[in-house]
Order: C-alpha cells, then structure tokens, then sequence
C-alpha cells in the first residue's frame, strides 16, 4: 500500500538534533543506522550526489561506528545499508524468482526484489560504499523495523504525515505520484 509521494526514511528513532556531532553535515551516524536530511531537488541524481558530498564531509568527524555494522567490525569490511521494502508494488519495487534486469536479493529469501525503490537504493548505496541488503516487510511494520533497527532505511512511497514524523525522519520526496480516477466517457 502506497501513499503516492515517496520518501527515503532513514534513521532509527527521530533524531534529538540534526547536527549533534559539531559536522557541518545533515548526515550522521546513530546507533547502527543513519538519518539523512537530502536536499529537495528536481532529479534524483542530483540528490545521490549530495548524499555522496555529505558522507564524504563526515571524514573527519571521528565517528566510531560504521551504519549498519557492529562495533567490532574491522575497518576493511564494508558498511551495510539494510533497506525495507514489501516488495509487491511495482513499478516501484516488487519481487521475482530470478536476478535480471538487476534485481537484488531479498534478505532470508529465495527471490529477488526489483523496481524503482530497488534502483534508488542500490544507487544510494553505491555512491556512499555501502553494501545493499533488502528486506521484505509488511507495511504496517516497516516503521518499527526502522526503529528497532532491524534496518536502516525505508525506501517506498510513504507519505510524510505528522503522525510518523513523530517517528521518524524523512528525505525530501524523490517522487511526487498524482492519483486519479478514470471512468467510461459516458459513466458521469
């Protein structure tokens, strides 16, 4: 079930303060996963390539933990970006028994996961050096993996509503939908 303007939702709680590491980034690392504020922007490329400049400015922050991995991680393994999905909307992300058109697997599964969400995924953690998982999980409990920190980040067509700002945070929209409703000529 989609809302029609899709969200990346990143983090694991609500964030206390955008920047509490003194970083001149909107970007920082907590308790195993990341929150990101992106730059509301007409492409999605153009967000890609900020979510690229603001982990590249957290370099020198001197934060410890790697989003997504454990703490006695060495520093040669790579970060993990675990993003939940329910894999049964297409275009925007559904599932599939095999891996073409670059599908990703869907964690604890047999199947593959494919679509839009899947493709700003993957480009999200290409850019950023993060190795994709994708999780299938029911609506109603993708929020609370997020906040359980089952995984880092949402990628489906979620509205921003008050209720789950309370929640979480959300990215700027990569994707406005316009619903409509379409009858026979004569129907009306």
């Amino acid at each position: 079930m989609t809302d029609g303007i899709l969200f990346a939702m990143i983090g694991v709680t609500k964030a206390k303060a955008l920047n509490p590491s003194g970083c001149g980034a909107f970007f920082y690392l907590q308790k195993g996963g990341f929150i990101m504020k992106m730059r509301k922007k007409k492409s999605i490329f153009m967000s890609l390539v900020l979510s690229l400049v603001m982990l590249l400015s957290l370099t020198g922050c001197g934060s410890s933990e790697q989003a997504g991995s454990s703490s006695d991680s060495t520093s040669s393994e790579k970060k993990v970006l675990k993003v939940g999905m329910e894999c049964m909307n297409a275009p925007y992300n559904w599932s599939q028994t095999d891996d073409s058109n670059g599908a990703v697997p869907i964690e604890g599964t047999t199947e593959y996961v494919n679509g839009y969400d899947v493709m700003m995924a993957k480009k999200i953690a290409e850019e950023n050096g993060y190795e994709l998982q994708v999780y299938k999980i029911e609506w109603d409990g993708l929020i609370m993996a997020v906040q359980s920190g089952t995984i880092n980040a949402i990628i489906a067509g979620m509205s921003a509503t008050d209720e789950r700002k309370q929640s979480v945070d959300f990215s700027d929209p990569y994707y406005k939908a316009t619903h409509v409703l379409i009858v026979k000529k004569d129907f009306l």
